[in-house]
Formats: structure tokens, C-alpha cells, sequence
């Protein structure tokens, strides 16, 4: 009896320690790149991983800087198993896990950002 007890995991055990469960958020962010530099791209890659939806707009940054920024996060959604969303625009992407697309709501966001 007491060998049981003392390898006995309570449910909020396991979730703690073994199943990684991402936070719910209501929040997405939107940015206007002025600049591509480290610190940004990992600000908003941890962001990314943290279950925030971004959607980015890369029209003031130069080619090269803009390459490096879709390069970076694009590598952050590929290891989170997120998706990439490109606006019809073609100069507006949304980076996001792929969590957030569960229950609809991103689904009618990019409609109404896009005038559907």
C-alpha cells in the first residue's frame, strides 16, 4: 500500500510535467517592420511560441532585411508546427501555431481584415 502511494502521480501532476498544453490567448498582434534586428525577430518569436498570432507587414524594409525576418520565423512556425497565412496583398503575413485556427475565430479575422 504504501509502495502505490508513493509513486502515485495526481492529474495535475501529469498535465504539469508531461503534456505541454498552449495557453489561450484573445490576442494578436500587429506590426509594421521598420527594422529586421535580432532582438525583434526574437521578441516576436518568442511571442510566436507563446501562442500570440502576429501578423507582420514587410513593406518598409528593404528586400534583404525583409528575407531575413520571413527566414527567421518562418524557421520559429516550422518548429512549432504552426502555419504561415499570406494576405492577398502579398506584403502582410500572419505567423501563428496552429492552435489558434481550432475554434474559427482567426478564420473570420483574416475575412474582415481582408474585406470579405
Amino acid at each position: 500500500m504504501c509502495f502505490k502511494k508513493l509513486f502515485r502521480r495526481n492529474k495535475k501532476e501529469v498535465l504539469s510535467e508531461d503534456i505541454f498544453i498552449p495557453e489561450t490567448k484573445s490576442l494578436v498582434s500587429f506590426i509594421q517592420f521598420k527594422d529586421a534586428t535580432d532582438e525583434t525577430l526574437t521578441k516576436i518569436a518568442e511571442e510566436i511560441r507563446k501562442g500570440i498570432p502576429h501578423i507582420l507587414n514587410f513593406e518598409l524594409l528593404e528586400i534583404d532585411e525583409a528575407n531575413k525576418a520571413m527566414a527567421f520565423l518562418s524557421g520559429v512556425v516550422f518548429a512549432i508546427d504552426g502555419e504561415i497565412y499570406i494576405f492577398r496583398n502579398g506584403q502582410h503575413y500572419m505567423f501563428a501555431d496552429k492552435h489558434v485556427y481550432e475554434d474559427g475565430t482567426m478564420e473570420e479575422l483574416i475575412k474582415e481584415i481582408e474585406g470579405y
